[in-house]
């Protein structure tokens, strides 16, 4: 999946998942040391804006040399814990569909152009549409809790999806993770024939709301106390 496609993505999943927060929650640190949700989304904002800035210029000349920022100092400045929840993902959820409007006005020479500055080094549109998205990424799923620490084993994608492939038990299982997952990791499970009926299955629409969506390889041993073994050993 492109950067462009991660961000289309994200933004038409996860405002409603944002929005199952109270503004209490929101304005609630995790941790004395860390930002609470409110102030992550406010630095999306602030990420976005300067972004703006950089892709709309440099498009423009070919080349800008453009400063950085002190995320905490803008953070602090703009008290985005005295703003309502709602209010802020609207602001975040606009901006990006605006940069969203751009991307796709860009041509191939566009994208080539150079953007330097801060501490980024120097790097093409392209790839800093990478790192625009990767870092946004990176903050929401620490936001949400998403980060988890996969078995040994291989990735790839499931339907547009990230699968995690590992085994469990001896068995072949995977686990498909949504964009972004809801509160408490809610999931499905295929029992079999994973890859048949999902147009006439709930699995990709449970996976856009946020479930993760797993399933392990038993054989023909279906419902018998072997199987149930594995099951178990999935589970937990």
């Amino acid at each position: 999946m492109t950067p462009l496609h991660t961000l289309e993505q994200t933004l038409s999943q996860l405002p409603p998942i944002l929005r199952t927060f109270t503004d209490e929650h929101a304005a609630t640190p995790p941790a004395p040391d860390r930002w609470t949700k409110k102030q992550v989304i406010g630095h999306l904002i602030d990420s976005a804006s300067n972004n703006h800035q950089r892709f709309v210029r440099a498009a423009l000349a070919g080349a800008i040399d453009f400063p950085g920022y002190d995320q905490n100092q803008w953070v602090n400045l703009q008290q985005y814990q005295q703003i309502s929840w709602d209010q802020l993902i609207t602001w975040w959820t606009s901006l990006n569909e605006h940069l969203l409007h751009i991307f796709r006005q860009l041509t191939p020479a566009q994208w080539s152009a150079l953007c330097s500055g801060g501490d980024r080094g120097t790097c093409t549109l392209e790839q800093l549409l990478e790192r625009y998205v990767a870092h946004m990424d990176q903050h929401l799923a620490k936001m949400l809790g998403n980060s988890l620490a996969w078995p040994a084993g291989k990735t790839d994608t499931w339907n547009g999806f990230t699968r995690h492939t590992f085994t469990v038990d001896g068995c072949v299982a995977w686990v498909v993770e949504p964009t972004c997952a809801l509160p408490g990791r809610p999931w499905s499970w295929c029992m079999e024939f994973p890859d048949s009926f999902t147009d006439r299955c709930a699995a990709l629409q449970l996976l856009h709301s946020g479930f993760h969506h797993a399933h392990i390889i038993v054989g023909n041993t279906f419902g018998c106390p072997a199987a149930l073994k594995h099951f178990d050993a999935f589970y937990r």
